[in-house]
């Protein structure tokens, strides 16, 4: 191959990159901006309900294995984590499941085991109202609030593996705390970890 045209070409290359690269950082920088738009308007959605209210959604308080056996049935996990402290179902005005969740003593020890409560379970089905997850979290929290004065913090992790990135977190309030490797903190006694992807830690307040 002539020299002369490699060398011409080599800056016609270089300005292929720099366009390609570009272009890539634009998609990014969409992909941010949409979810973030997502993310407000979810917020926006919530505050039409206030005080954790929730149109046509109501929170019961299961005392037995209710919300362990849905859960378990439809959670992708398929299972369960021992010690539940708090299960939630909630139901809509024809007394259907919308969803469950329970709360737990934090799986890892290094976190405090008598303020802090982590979300150990969540699952809502697909059919059903817009943002419920995040409008539920807002009625669990309150519950919380008003019934666990001693709780002072709530922990939850997303799997990046299962896709989720928590944004019914975010629509929620919460924030990240970084992300942490499945299998290092889940050490807990009779806990097994059967999601081994990275998982984003979120919390907040009550």
């Amino acid at each position: 191959m002539n020299a002369k045209f490699v060398t011409s070409a080599i800056p016609a290359l270089e300005n292929t990159q720099k366009v390609i690269a570009l272009m890539v950082g634009l998609n990014q920088i969409t992909d941010i901006l949409y979810s973030r738009l997502v993310i407000d308007y979810m917020i926006e959605q919530i505050k039409l309900f206030p005080d954790g209210e929730q149109k046509n959604v109501r929170l019961y308080v299961e005392h037995d294995t209710t919300v362990d056996n849905w859960i378990r049935e439809y959670h992708y996990l398929h299972s369960v984590p021992a010690g539940a402290i708090l299960r939630f179902c909630f139901k809509n005005a024809s007394e259907e499941i919308l969803g469950c969740m329970m709360w737990g003593r934090p799986t890892s020890r290094k976190i405090n085991q008598k303020n802090i409560l982590e979300l150990t379970r969540m699952y809502f089905v697909d059919d059903t109202e817009a943002f419920i997850e995040s409008k539920c979290l807002s009625m669990a929290r309150k519950y919380i609030r008003k019934h666990c004065p001693n709780v002072k913090g709530l922990i939850a992790y997303s799997s990046t593996g299962a896709g989720h990135e928590g944004i019914v977190y975010q629509a929620d309030n919460w924030y990240a705390l970084g992300g942490q490797k499945g299998g290092n903190w889940e050490n807990r006694e009779h806990r097994i970890n059967r999601d081994l992807s990275t998982k984003i830690r979120w919390t907040r307040s009550p």
